[in-house]
């Protein structure tokens, strides 16, 4: 103990001597320690752990989509009570409400749940009680989340047994579930209420006869039992009930919760963990190189220290605990980045993973960041003690102050400095390719103008707008009042907002032929495409008499008319929605629109169906598009302003009713790319960590070769040689390692690109101009790490590098 205390202190006073090579190795390890362990905990939270349950593994939902028949639920159910896979099954169904309580009214998301629901993810609430038995059958109770208790209620316990009304109706709360339980369930993106599921209404309901399950697994290892067991039933389901044979939604293929959470954002995850783990990488091959050639600058001494008796283990020792030592204040150092990195990224999360806002550093990861850099360090001191100590102690001591250098530790520093150039240009590219791709999405043109729009969403219940003539009064009433706000040029009403991943995607058959089209499907009002600045390149817009009395009408965009009547007008033509043997109406074509893009930047253009709000219909559209909907408002004023006359018109019409998501439609945009600029931002800074490591690294190196030189420069010069000679010969060595690096980086870019395709948006995976820019970036800077100390080369004095000759 003595000595490994001894060895400690020595190995401290060594690295404060060189505080340079001190400082850039802790601070290398520090950037790729944190860094790794940030991303890695934002990826675990989202890949491996998104559900709180202690054996989320267990934890099964459809593939695709938790909705399944309630035939399908009642028989699963069953099954599970007599000895199935699975030992239980639970339902629920998402809702929205009109939250009035103290306060503004408020639209709040949530779901109705069945009794084996809480029970399954094993939660009890963190105040009051859970639902009873009885609540099932008639009871009026309600669970709200920690964070609606907080916002709403002043986390006050008195909330127990307060009486809330949603859309309308008195319920009373009954509990509180606990913070951490809003990441779940799947189609309900901030679920605040939770109310008893009764089965039997939604099996006597036509229009509801589906509702989305959760089971859990009696063991991990018995997912494919469950599978086979509920496909086969749903199969057997299907063959029972008439007119069944053809629907999709009865072959069933289950999967685990926690990848269903994470499907659409799994890519991206796993290529920033990729590229966080190069990182790591490249800042542990650059401090075993600058250890390494530390090491080797010190092989006199190790000469001495064994010259007067130093074991070859004990100088092992010595340098490795001397590397442990600089390891460990890596560690150290990446565990204050990493908590700092978490904060960021927390901060930059895209919406759509807003729900890991509480993800927490995990120990995991600092631990396998902290060993693995703790081995290369390892590993580094290790190779120069052992070839320290092997060494003929008078043959290095004669040597010493010449400067000869050891070919192998040469070698194998060119080996460093190559494996990490080949890593950073790797990295480089697909960073490249991504922030290429998100450039050429902010570029599209989406087909509408943003500029000055107003938008919020206003939902009315059922209970207390039952027909479609109040729904249109209090729609109609909300535009008048807006449209009379000074500054306000039009305002519409629609069923989505464009870039909406929500819009409806139906399908259409023209008149005379039997095969049907996919299309964007929108229910807008009159003055919609005046609000967005849509032109109507054909025919007209929606008028005031295209009501429910007169002949259904449509407008199709540019790429519909295309695909439907090629080479004809298609004012006058008839389509209808659905497939050739629907009964919905014929609707003829009185407009043709230019085309945007609905669903997204990065979705296809066109292919779009508008119909008139006033119109709409049960035979048109599902009941709740009329129900729920975006507000669109084009004004010259002050948007703050606008939104607060808006939410005042909306209350001022009906009490109980709030506006949501009251945001303008550039905010819209943006959030529409918040996960590709997240992406592009965090590798584009990764990748440019990567060359920073890896031209420090050659730089070092390079430098490291310069004084290990001294005295053959010294010659050189000495026999003639000019600076530009000494220039060439240092800039060649470096410049060497790092075209071979480049040529080994390139072949592996070419091959792990491809996995990136999906990614991507107008821009091929092995794109030669960003492949070529890339190349050409790494060399100039690697032509810059090597060319301050070539410069310093040339600069060697031959008298002083011969004088200790």
């Amino acid at each position: 103990m003595q000595t490994l205390w001894q060895d400690l202190r020595f190995g401290g006073r060594m690295l404060l001597k060189q505080p340079g090579l001190t400082l850039i190795a802790v601070l290398t390890l520090a950037l790729g320690i944190g860094a790794n362990t940030a991303i890695f905990s934002v990826v675990k939270a989202a890949l491996l752990a998104p559900v709180s349950h202690p054996q989320p593994e267990r934890l099964v939902v459809r593939q695709g989509s938790p909705w399944i028949p309630v035939a399908v639920f009642d028989q699963w159910r069953a099954m599970s009570q007599t000895g199935g896979a699975c030992d239980v099954v639970a339902a629920y169904v998402g809702r929205d409400f009109n939250l009035a309580a103290a306060g503004e009214p408020e639209y709040v998301e949530g779901a109705e749940v069945s009794n084996d629901f809480f029970p399954l993810f094993a939660v009890s609430p963190t105040l009051g009680r859970g639902f009873a038995a009885e609540d099932f059958q008639h009871g009026r109770s309600v669970l709200i989340s920690y964070e609606l208790w907080q916002r709403r209620f002043g986390a006050s316990i008195s909330a127990i047994g307060t009486a809330v009304a949603l859309d309308g109706e008195a319920y009373t709360v009954v509990g509180v579930l606990p913070a951490n339980f809003r990441q779940f369930p799947l189609n309900v993106n901030r679920p605040d209420i939770w109310l008893p599921l009764r089965i039997a209404q939604q099996r006597a309901d036509g229009e509801s006869n589906f509702v989305m399950a959760v089971a859990r697994l009696r063991a991990p290892e018995m997912l494919g039992q469950a599978r086979t067991e509920v496909g086969a039933l749903a199969t057997a389901l299907q063959q029972q009930i008439p007119g069944a044979n053809d629907e999709p939604h009865w072959r069933i293929t289950l999967g685990l919760l926690r990848d269903e959470l994470a499907r659409e954002y799994r890519p991206a995850l796993a290529l920033l963990n990729i590229a966080v783990a190069l990182v790591l990488l490249i800042a542990c091959v650059n401090v075993a190189g600058l250890l390494l050639a530390r090491g080797a600058a010190r092989r006199g001494e190790m000469a001495v220290r064994a010259a007067l008796g130093a074991s070859r283990f004990r100088l092992a020792r010595q340098l490795l605990t001397e590397s442990l030592l600089l390891a460990f204040a890596g560690g150290a150092a990446g565990l204050l980045l990493a908590m700092w990195c978490l904060g960021a990224l927390k901060a930059a999360l895209p919406a759509g993973l807003a729900r890991l806002g509480e993800v927490q550093l995990d120990g995991g990861a600092l631990l396998f960041a902290l060993v693995v850099s703790m081995m290369a360090g390892a590993l580094a001191g290790l190779i120069p003690a052992l070839n320290g100590s092997a060494v003929n102690e008078s043959a290095v001591l004669r040597e010493a102050g010449r400067g000869a250098s050891d070919g192998r530790q040469r070698r194998l520093l060119r080996v460093f400095v190559v494996s990490e150039i080949a890593l950073a240009l790797v990295l480089m590219i697909g960073a490249a390719l991504v922030v290429g791709s998100f450039a050429r999405l902010l570029n599209v043109e989406p087909g509408f103008d943003a500029r000055g729009v107003l938008t919020a969403r206003v939902r009315l219940p059922e209970q207390r707008y039952a027909t479609m003539a109040e729904i249109e009064r209090f729609y109609s009433g909300v535009v008048e009042q807006i449209a009379a706000t000074p500054g306000v040029e039009a305002v519409a009403v629609a069923n989505n907002l464009p870039l909406s991943r929500a819009n409806a995607r139906r399908l259409a058959t023209v008149e005379g032929r039997s095969e049907s089209i996919p299309l964007d499907f929108g229910v807008v009002s009159a003055d919609y495409f005046r609000v967005l600045a849509i032109p109507i390149i054909n025919g007209r817009a929606f008028a005031a008499t295209d009501t429910r009395a007169a002949p259904g009408v449509a407008i199709v965009d540019e790429s519909f008319a295309r695909t439907a009547w090629p080479n004809e007008d298609a004012l006058g033509k008839r389509l209808k929605l659905g497939e050739a043997n629907s009964t919905n109406a014929w609707l003829t074509v009185v407009g043709v629109a230019r085309d945007t893009r609905g669903r997204g930047l990065n979705a296809e253009a066109g292919r779009g169906l508008y119909v008139p709000f006033t119109q709409r219909s049960d035979t048109l559209v599902e009941r709740n598009v009329g129900r729920q909907v975006r507000l669109l408002v084009r004004s010259s004023g002050e948007m703050k302003a606008l939104a607060t006359v808006l939410r005042g018109r909306i209350t001022a019409l009906d009490a109980q009713q709030a506006a949501t998501d009251v945001l303008t439609l550039e905010e819209v945009m943006a959030a529409s790319i918040d996960e590709p600029r997240f992406r592009a931002w965090l590798l584009g800074l990764f990748a440019l960590l990567s060359l920073l490591l890896a031209s420090a690294g050659l730089y070092g190196v390079t430098g490291y070769g310069v004084a290990r030189r001294t005295r053959e420069l010294g010659v050189r010069i000495a026999l003639g040689a000019q600076p530009g000679d000494v220039l060439r010969l240092v800039l060649k060595e470096g410049m060497g390692s790092a075209l071979m690096g480049c040529a080994i980086g390139l072949i592996a870019a070419c091959g792990l690109t491809r996995l990136m395709q999906t990614l991507l948006f107008g821009i091929s995976a092995t794109d030669p101009t960003t492949f070529a820019g890339v190349t050409v970036a790494v060399l100039l800077v690697t032509i810059a790490a090597c060319w301050i100390p070539a410069r310093r080369a040339t600069k060697v004095d031959p008298m002083i590098a011969l004088r200790c000759d």
